[in-house]
C-alpha cells in the first residue's frame, strides 16, 4: 500500500500526471493511516503518511518558508476533526473546503508581494 501511495504521489507531484483519483488515493491513505494508527512500530520515515508529495523537476529556486506549511486534510466528521485538532498542535489553523490546486505561500512587505512560493514539502518551496 505504502508503495502505491509513493509511486501516486511521485505522478501527481513530481510529473504532474496522476496516476488515481482524488477518491482512491484518499482511501488507500486512509487505509495505510489505519493501519500504522493500529501498528505503531509499522510507522518508517518513508511512509506516504510522513511526507508531503515529492520533489518536481523544476527550474524554480528553492525558498524556505517562515513558518511550516502543512499538508492539507481530509475530514469527514466532527470525530475526525477532533483527532486532526489533537495531533496537528498549532496556535492557528486555517481550515477550508478542500479544492483541489496549487498551496502557495505569498508574503507581503509593506503591502507588496515579496515572495510566491509553492509548498513543497512544507518547510522548503519553491518561487
Amino acid at each position: 500500500m505504502n508503495a502505491l501511495l509513493t509511486m501516486a504521489q511521485e505522478s501527481y507531484y513530481g510529473a504532474d500526471s496522476p496516476t488515481l483519483s482524488d477518491a482512491a488515493y484518499d482511501e488507500a491513505m486512509r487505509d495505510l493511516q489505519a493501519l500504522e494508527d493500529a501498528h505503531p512500530s509499522l510507522v518508517s520515515p518513508d511512509s506516504a503518511t510522513q511526507r508531503i508529495g515529492t520533489a518536481r523537476i523544476t527550474e524554480f529556486q528553492p525558498v524556505t518558508h517562515l513558518r511550516r506549511m502543512l499538508s492539507l486534510d481530509n475530514v469527514f466528521s466532527e470525530e475526525e476533526l477532533e483527532g486532526w485538532l489533537a495531533r496537528t498542535p498549532a496556535e492557528e489553523y486555517l481550515c477550508e473546503l478542500k479544492i483541489d490546486g496549487l498551496a502557495v505561500d505569498l508574503v507581503y512587505l509593506n503591502g507588496r508581494l515579496s515572495v510566491a512560493a509553492t509548498r513543497g514539502d512544507g518547510r522548503v518551496g519553491r518561487t
